[in-house]
């Protein structure tokens, strides 16, 4: 499905997304599910593999729907039994240094890294990373929602904002696990860790000097893979679905936003999804020939689109200055 509606005057930015690896990129690893997940630990593996300098940054304990909320630590030991039983709110993996976590919201661990780890522990030797990269999260962050509501997309937002490019990555597959759980070369954390190395690979700029950055500022990607499945199951269609390819789109376009669904038997409400709502499909700026992201996630392909935390619009002709007008006589 497509945007409902276009507005003239935005030019689409266009990024080049190179075939092979050029130098070692510095990545800092966040995400909202917690530092010792099997997901962020086999992401962690694949990128050192690849022959990144990757350090995990990420939070003590689960922080899923967090979005963009800042909630540093109240206290200097963790309240709650983490890893380490009486561990400061902060610090390394007395195994390997290159792990950290902090008992922080994503959006407060993306801010810890920035100046904790890397500016007073100078983990880069004094330099800040090239990129930053959260998840892949359990659970797909597909649709403009989440921009409020995921903890995945809140650490890469915050990331951005500090000026340094960052990627957001999901998974449709909701498993929660521990990095111990990890047993085969064929494992779900082990398949997505490398699919999401693939895309830091295909993002890397070829050597073009001291300057060069990986996207510009104020810009970030939301990557959404489909589930992911060794053999046909009944969540995969029928197919094995291990290598999507990937796709370029754009968040709105048969998104979804959430409702207050009420349970007659509980008398009590939860959540559920609305595929109708014009005001998350409506197509502001960007390229309408996008497809959405909700929607090809679902056909074994990996969703890529651009975001950016400039909020300000192109507004259609006439819209400015009948808004102008309305706050010379109200709006003050």
């Amino acid at each position: 499905m497509k945007c409902v509606k276009k507005n003239e005057g935005f030019r689409r930015r266009q990024f080049a997304l190179n075939c092979g690896l050029a130098n070692s990129l510095k990545v800092i690893i966040n995400n909202d599910d917690k530092w010792a997940t099997a997901n962020i630990r086999e992401f962690y593996k694949a990128l050192r593999a690849d022959g990144h300098d990757a350090y995990i940054v990420a939070p003590a304990e689960r922080q899923s729907g967090q979005g963009g909320r800042t909630v540093f630590s109240a206290e200097a030991t963790l309240s709650r039994s983490g890893q380490f039983d009486a561990a400061p709110s902060f610090g390394s993996d007395p195994i390997d240094s290159h792990i950290w976590y902090y008992n922080g919201t994503p959006a407060a661990v993306t801010f810890f890294a920035l100046n904790y780890p890397v500016k007073r522990q100078q983990i880069f030797n004094g330099s800040e990373p090239d990129l930053i990269v959260t998840g892949p999260n359990e659970g797909s962050n597909a649709d403009p929602f989440v921009f409020t509501l995921s903890g995945t997309f809140g650490a890469a937002y915050a990331a951005v904002s500090r000026g340094i490019p960052a990627i957001a990555f999901s998974a449709t597959d909701i498993l929660n696990r521990e990095y111990t759980a990890v047993n085969t070369t064929n494992d779900l954390a082990t398949i997505l860790g490398k699919l999401a190395t693939k895309v830091v690979g295909r993002l890397e700029a070829k050597a073009n000097g001291e300057n060069s950055r990986l996207l510009p500022y104020g810009y970030g990607l939301n990557v959404n893979f489909p589930y992911i499945s060794t053999k046909p199951t009944a969540l995969s269609d029928g197919v094995s679905c291990i290598k999507p390819p990937s796709v370029y789109t754009r968040l709105t376009g048969g998104a979804a936003t959430n409702i207050a669904a009420y349970n007659e038997e509980t008398g009590m409400f939860n959540w559920a999804s609305n595929f109708t709502s014009p005001g998350v499909n409506a197509c502001i700026n960007g390229d309408r020939e996008l497809p959405g992201e909700t929607g090809v996630i679902k056909d074994c392909k990996s969703a890529i689109s651009i975001f950016t935390i400039d909020y300000v619009v192109v507004v259609r002709r006439g819209l400015e200055s009948c808004w102008l007008g309305w706050w010379r006589t109200r709006g003050r």
